[in-house]
């Protein structure tokens, strides 16, 4: 009974603090049927109070090509024009020790690149961005 306790309290201390830093997945619905994430300033990643600035939506194709649309809280069109005109992304797994970087460049009202392959699954991917001076961060968690 205690060892089922103890894996009990194990498994829900994990998600608990599964995204820590960039918060819970939004819950409103996705503009082009991708996946949606929460944009937080990134100098404040390792803390709990790290509220959202943007949001935004990922979108990956078969052939690699990957899009990534920003917007403000309520899901409206943003003006890009004072963020980056480049994103750097990483694609991260931990347990294959896997960390590759690629670049998306901005193209109108969205951000277009191309990931390599990989063939390791379930993968993190990360993007770190800039509006003006300040550094921003999205995560999407356990891809495959």
């Amino acid at each position: 009974m205690k060892r089922v306790l103890v894996l009990f309290l194990m498994i829900f201390s994990f998600k608990q603090f599964a995204h820590e830093g960039h918060g819970e997945a939004p819950k409103d619905p996705s503009r082009f049927g991708g996946q949606l994430s929460n944009i937080v300033d990134s100098k404040k990643l390792t803390t709990k109070n790290n509220p959202s600035l943007f949001k935004s939506e990922l979108i990956r194709s078969e052939d690699g090509t990957v899009r990534f649309y920003i917007f403000d809280l309520k899901m409206k069109d943003l003006d890009l024009a004072t963020f980056s005109q480049k994103i750097e992304a990483k694609i991260e797994n931990h347990k294959n020790k896997i960390n590759i970087n690629f670049e998306l460049t901005k193209e109108g009202d969205h951000y277009t690149g191309k990931m390599p392959k990989i063939n390791k699954r379930p993968f993190n991917l990360f993007f770190k961005l800039q509006k003006e001076k300040q550094e921003l961060f999205a995560g999407y968690d356990n891809l495959d």
